[in-house]
């Protein structure tokens, strides 16, 4: 039985405005797994959201301060354990004990340029547990290419060489999008704007 995962950044779920999108987004591609990051939000709140996407089960990591947080909904129709997480990841196996167990990651990268390599180091740690086919998704808060990023600063090219390096070393294959090139983007007051493809 085919099953859909739907991962999205949705910088907080604190409004009635992105609770809403949600809901939308979720009776659109009815997906038995939701893996969402920057949630800033409470475990009451995110139990309210479980009852409003009428998912069954959910595993919160927290937020730190008022940033970050994640949290993962999925519906009792899915074999799904939690093995781990962290402020960086919720690791799970999928259709565990079965010929078709396979393991789903959802990630978030560290947002602090200068701790990136934290983040890095997490999924390296990851990557050594592997022994059973894997997808990792989210936001690793990073590009690889120069064509991923328009408009302000260059990105330092050894920045975006030691995601490259983890990418290399896990095995990664980008499995492509549809849809606009840019996934996350900044408009300034003085006009100007910065978009990335994350």
């Amino acid at each position: 039985e085919a099953m859909s995962l739907l991962v999205w950044n949705c910088r907080g779920l604190g409004n009635l405005r992105t609770e809403n999108e949600l809901i939308i987004l979720i009776r659109a591609k009815d997906p038995s797994v939701v893996f969402i990051v920057e949630t800033w939000a409470d475990d009451a709140r995110l139990d309210r959201m479980l009852s409003k996407i009428n998912f069954d089960q959910k595993w919160v990591v927290s937020r730190v301060n008022r940033g970050g947080g994640l949290v993962l909904f999925w519906k009792n129709s899915v074999n799904l354990t939690v093995v781990d997480s962290h402020r960086y990841y919720i690791d799970t196996i999928i259709n565990g004990n079965s010929e078709n167990e396979w393991r789903f990651t959802g990630f978030y990268g560290e947002p602090k340029t200068s701790r990136r390599i934290e983040a890095w180091n997490k999924l390296r740690s990851l990557n050594s547990r592997q022994n059973r086919p894997w997808l990792c998704a989210g936001d690793f808060n990073e590009i690889i290419r120069h064509d991923e990023k328009l408009g302000g600063p260059r990105r330092e090219h050894n920045q975006m060489q030691l995601f490259r390096d983890v990418i290399d070393e896990c095995g990664f294959m980008d499995l492509g999008f549809v849809g606009s090139k840019f996934t996350w983007a900044r408009h300034f007051d003085d006009g100007h704007s910065v978009r990335l493809r994350l």
